[in-house]
């Protein structure tokens, strides 16, 4: 005859399990920093510019003055020109916690989301084609409210923040990505989106009014 299943076994697997997705929700809230609400008292609603903290006289602009779909959206020398100049378009609130912190009962804060619109062209920062991996390319499509096309700002005090991709929210197993100066260049180099990290000065900017 075989032996019954020990239930004790099944119990300790289970806890095991429960701890795990604790520990891994935990690790997600600390990437994000839910600093959301502080950043969200701070945005301004005027014109600005978003300087570069790998290289202060960088901003991000619209590369070589294009107004198409597509258009990169790049780290280069800031020289005032209105392709620099952006506006942060507040349009609702989403969860930034993912679905399973959910499902297992912790706290789920809440977050305002913005376009971030060029006011050279009209058109909104995104991640290329949707995608949400890490190398992604940012570029302009028309603006609308797909996740792709929207960010949360995380404040890294005073004027400074991250823009994390609300594409990146979205599933199950998120893994939220941040706007990122592609290798961490204090150069000319295009925009993508990357792992969090607000240990990183490529991944902070400075909104300066326009």
């Amino acid at each position: 005859m075989h032996a019954e299943p020990r239930p004790a076994r099944l119990k300790k697997r289970g806890g095991t399990m429960m701890r795990r997705a604790f520990a891994v929700a935990i690790a997600a809230a600390v990437l994000l920093g839910l600093m959301v609400a502080p950043a969200q008292a701070q945005i301004t609603n005027g014109p600005v510019r978003l300087k570069s903290n790998t290289n202060s006289s960088y901003c991000l602009s619209i590369l070589a003055y294009g107004r198409d779909d597509g258009n990169h959206i790049v780290h280069w020398d800031c020289f005032g020109e209105p392709n620099e100049v952006f506006t942060l378009v507040h349009v609702g609130v989403i969860d930034v916690v993912p679905l399973w912190q959910q499902l297992l009962g912790l706290p789920s804060p809440r977050a305002d989301v913005y376009q971030i619109r060029s006011n050279w062209s009209g058109r909104c920062m995104s991640a290329e084609d949707g995608d949400t991996s890490s190398g992604t390319t940012v570029v302009q499509y028309g603006c609308n409210n797909s996740r792709s096309r929207l960010w949360v700002p995380v404040s890294r005090g005073g004027s400074n923040y991250s823009f994390v991709n609300a594409n990146t929210l979205a599933g199950l197993f998120d893994n939220p990505r941040c706007l990122d100066v592609r290798g961490a260049t204090s150069g000319r180099t295009s925009m993508q989106i990357w792992t969090c990290n607000q240990e990183t000065g490529a991944q902070t900017f400075t909104l300066q009014p326009a």
